[in-house]
């Protein structure tokens, strides 16, 4: 698969199919890493190549300061005509590119690990059937079980207290006269 397919297929589920996203997954997920593994391989290589462009107009630059259009070759000097080349901007740039592209595939693989947990969070949820209809039980159940009303919790009639009853009841409890 190419990028752009590879894109589509992360940003898209098939709810009604995960059986057949958890097949394809396997094979995208390797798919992805196959191509990160080159994208990494080929921007290591850059670097190098770089780092030798580098190396090699730092010598020209040593021997040979006039064709550069340096007077002398100090050490400042010489590293930013380095930087100045036509052909060290193009190296750079096509570094840049290269860990660019890696970094795309790194972000693909971590889309790629969030959609399996998407697919194995939506099939724990079908295991325990969280998308099917409520049943009568639970309606049923509810009506069944006896609640009891306020009204039904006192067996006797409540006495009005007064200031005298609630005293006699106090003296009453505690054996005074």
């Amino acid at each position: 698969m190419n990028r752009e397919e590879i894109n589509k297929w992360v940003r898209t589920t098939d709810e009604y199919a995960l059986e057949k996203e958890w097949l394809t997954f396997s094979g995208v997920h390797q798919d992805i890493c196959d191509h990160l593994v080159k994208a990494k391989t080929s921007y290591e290589y850059l670097k190098i190549e770089l780092e030798e462009l580098e190396s090699r107009l730092n010598i020209e630059i040593l021997t040979e300061p006039g064709k550069f259009g340096l007077k002398k070759a100090t050490e400042g000097v010489r590293k930013a005509a380095v930087i100045c080349q036509p052909e060290y901007i193009k190296m750079r740039q096509r570094v840049v590119d290269g860990m660019m592209e890696t970094r795309d595939w790194e972000n693909l693989l971590k889309s790629a690990d969030a959609k399996r947990r998407c697919l194995e969070n939506s099939v724990t949820l079908y295991q325990m059937s969280y998308y099917s209809e409520p049943s009568n039980k639970s309606t049923e159940r509810i009506k069944s079980t006896n609640f009891r009303s306020p009204k039904t919790e006192f067996k006797k009639p409540m006495e009005e207290a007064t200031p005298g009853s609630v005293n006699k009841k106090i003296r009453k409890r505690l054996k005074v006269k």
